[in-house]
C-alpha cells in the first residue's frame, strides 16, 4: 500500500466510512419496499356513473322543477315592473320634474332589486344541484370501495387519469348497476334566495 500523507489518509478512511453508508442505505430502503404490498389497480370512469345514474337523472329533474318555477315568478315580476314602466311613462307630463325623478329613481331601484334577485336564485339553485350531486358521489365511493375490497383491490384510479389499462381492470359498468340498485333518488336541498352560506 502506498504511503499517504497523514491528512490525505484521513480523508482516505472518511471516504470509506461514507462508502459503506451509501452501500448500507438501498438494502434498508428495498426492505421497507418490500414491506409494501403490491398494487392491484382498479379504473372508474367517475363522470360516466354520475352522468348515467338513475338518481342523476332525478336530480337533474328537480333542479328543472325549481328552475321553471323560478322563470314562472321571473317572468310575473317582470310584468310587473314593465306595467309600473309604463305607468311612470304616462304621469310625466302630470308630475313635476323633482317628483318625476324621484319616482324613476324608486322604478330604477326595484329593476336593480329584481336583478339581483334573479342572480341569487340562480346561484342557490346551482348551489343546491352542488350539494344533492355530492351527496350522490358519496354513495358513488361507497359502492366503489365494496367493489374494491371484494376484489382485492388496493388502489382504485379515475379513468381519466390513466392513459393505457387492461380492460378488465376497468369497474365502471359494475359501480353504475350497483349505485342505481341502491339509490333512485336524493333529497334536492332547498334552494334559498341567499347562497352566501356556502355549499356545506
Amino acid at each position: 500500500m502506498p504511503f499517504l500523507p497523514r491528512a490525505p489518509r484521513r480523508l482516505a478512511l472518511l471516504a470509506a466510512v461514507l462508502m459503506a453508508a451509501l452501500l448500507s442505505a438501498p438494502t434498508g430502503r428495498a426492505q421497507e419496499a418490500e414491506a409494501l404490498p403490491s398494487p392491484v389497480i382498479a379504473v372508474i370512469d367517475i363522470q360516466e356513473v354520475l352522468n348515467k345514474a338513475k338518481a342523476s337523472r332525478d336530480i337533474r329533474t328537480q333542479r328543472d322543477t325549481h328552475l321553471e318555477e323560478f322563470k314562472q315568478e321571473f317572468a310575473r315580476r317582470e310584468e310587473e315592473l314593465r306595467q309600473r314602466d309604463q305607468d311612470l311613462a304616462r304621469q310625466r307630463s302630470l308630475l313635476s320634474s323633482d317628483a318625476f325623478a324621484e319616482k324613476r329613481r324608486e322604478f330604477e331601484n326595484a329593476v336593480a332589486e329584481f336583478q339581483r334577485g334573479v342572480q341569487g336564485r340562480r346561484e342557490a339553485l346551482e348551489v343546491a344541484y352542488r350539494r344533492a350531486m355530492a351527496k350522490l358521489q358519496e354513495q358513488l365511493y361507497r359502492v366503489t370501495d365494496e367493489i374494491a375490497q371484494e376484489r382485492g383491490v388496493n388502489m382504485v384510479l379515475a379513468k381519466s387519469q390513466v392513459l393505457l389499462f387492461d380492460s378488465d381492470m376497468e369497474i365502471t359498468d359494475e359501480a353504475l348497476s350497483r349505485l342505481d340498485a341502491r339509490v333512485t333518488t336524493i333529497e334536492f336541498p332547498e334552494p334559498k334566495d341567499d347562497p352566501a352560506g356556502g355549499t356545506e
